[in-house]
């Protein structure tokens, strides 16, 4: 009987200690998946989001109307860079549209 409840409990323990591990990783997966608006910008300049080539077609798209903030933050979800949710975040969405503004303004401040 001894052996039982020795047995039981040490496999309420493990489990136990394995649980709050793999929350801890989800949460730090999910935090790693959720870029900040200026990150995100940073990586369309990069051209790290799909039909984006870098800077000049971020700016380009831009100006243009092509691309929005709505379309950088959907190509983030989609390779899994941003919750869903994030495409109604207002406030997250306005940031990304003011660094959009704020291309190509560094290249004629020097």
């Amino acid at each position: 009987m001894k052996r039982f409840i020795l047995g039981g409990l040490s496999i309420l323990v493990l489990s136990a200690a394995v649980v709050p591990f793999a929350t801890r990783t989800e949460t730090v997966e999910a935090a790693e998946a959720n870029v900040s608006p200026v990150t995100l910008v940073f990586l369309a300049e990069r051209g790290m989001l799909d039909d984006i080539d870098g800077s000049s077609d971020l700016l380009v798209g831009y100006r243009s109307g092509r691309i929005s903030e709505e379309t950088l933050v959907r190509s983030a979800i989609d390779k899994g860079m941003l919750a869903p949710e994030t495409i109604s975040d207002r406030q997250y969405l306005r940031t990304v549209r003011n660094q959009l503004r704020h291309l190509g303004t560094d290249e004629n401040s020097g």
